[in-house]
């Protein structure tokens, strides 16, 4: 997640503008929001015959998602937001950790400190972020947004309801008519 976010600020930091590239309901989405999707999915290009019309897609339905969840009032608790902080600095603890620097740093506090410094100064000089900071708000709006389509869909699975004797009727209706189609054609 962090370096699709990272190179999304790229992008929008080098063109020094992330100009509005759509709209669905109340969610805007700029140009970096389509490349972080473009990168984060893109296995799936493989996989799909128009990738691009793939992204699209993605997009429109989170936005209408959220967008709904913002309509429902689905918000997070405060331990909620509190486990997204936590979240997102583990993610950024865990980069600042990988960090390359001079063997000849000693002392837990003393490397610590170098390898936080020597990640700001990558962030800053490749102009994803200004700091450590933007991009923590940045995972943070993320998972947030992830956690509220979260929310309304577990709304909407809690709101289903099976009934089995509805089941069993379809079934026994049907399993001649589709045990005739599966075995006259193996594409079914």
């Amino acid at each position: 997640l962090i370096a699709v976010i990272m190179i999304a600020g790229t992008i929008a930091c080098a063109t020094e503008k992330n100009p509005g590239i759509g709209r669905v309901g109340k969610v805007e989405y700029r140009i970096a929001d389509y490349v972080k999707y473009f990168q984060t999915y893109s296995m799936m290009a493989n996989y799909v015959e128009d990738y691009n019309e793939y992204i699209k897609d993605y997009m429109i339905s989170r936005g209408a998602m959220l967008t709904k969840a913002q309509e429902l009032g689905i918000t997070l608790t405060e331990d909620e937001e509190k486990a997204l902080e936590e979240k997102a600095q583990s993610q950024i603890d865990e980069e600042i950790d990988k960090m390359t620097i001079d063997a000849g740093i000693e002392g837990e506090e003393a490397i610590a400190k170098a390898k936080a410094e020597a990640y700001n100064k990558q962030l800053s000089k490749a102009g994803y972020y200004k700091n450590v900071d933007e991009l923590k708000k940045a995972i943070i709006k993320e998972l947030r947004e992830d956690e509220m389509i979260s929310k309304l869909r577990q709304r909407i699975y809690d709101s289903v309801e099976i009934q089995p004797e509805a089941v069993n009727t379809y079934c026994e209706l049907n399993a001649s008519k589709d045990k005739e189609k599966y075995e006259n054609d193996a594409n079914t």
